[in-house]
């Protein structure tokens, strides 16, 4: 895993993973502008915000891959601090009536996600429109919630720190 984490201090390495992160941010908040009406500037610099999140964010999760416990236990939180830090520019630039909705639109991202592979998968004649998917999505993050909170698949706790917990306990006898 060192040697992962000293691949990716080479710049070359960094400039294609920002940009393959824009690549998904763009795809994932592509749609968010339907609830926040954003202008063009403000959705560029939202964008903006979420790629710089993202790849502060990798970077700590970079550093949680070597050094003592201690180092990795002094990551988590600066990794916490980070996110803290990012939500709380995010929510200057929205404002206090919009933030709420692009914390909505976020909780749902894996849904989301799952919703545009399977438009993917589906033959050119077959479509969902704006509400089905609308719908879909919300009809997966109910069943989401209804899960157990040790479910896999609810990441409502699947964070960095809530896996590496779980595999931890896995691992105990």
């Amino acid at each position: 895993m060192s040697a992962l984490a000293e691949m990716m201090k080479n710049p070359q390495m960094k400039e294609m993973m920002r940009s393959q992160q824009k690549m998904a941010i763009d795809g994932m908040y592509g749609s968010l502008n339907k609830y926040l009406n954003l202008s063009t500037n403000e959705m560029d610099a939202l964008k903006e915000l979420l790629l710089q999140r993202q790849m502060a964010m990798m970077d700590a999760g970079m550093s949680l891959m070597g050094g003592s416990e201690a180092d990795r236990k002094q990551a988590v939180e600066d990794a916490k601090t980070l996110k803290t830090d990012y939500d709380k520019k995010i929510q200057d630039l929205l404002g206090a009536q919009d933030y709420p909705a692009f914390q909505d639109y976020e909780k749902s991202a894996p849904d989301r996600m799952s919703v545009q592979m399977f438009k993917g998968s589906l033959p050119a004649d077959a479509t969902l429109t704006d509400q089905q998917e609308e719908n879909l999505i919300a009809a997966m993050a109910e069943e989401r919630k209804a899960l157990p909170s040790t479910s896999a698949l609810n990441t409502q706790n699947n964070t960095p720190i809530h896996r590496s917990l779980r595999k931890r306990a896995s691992r105990r006898p």
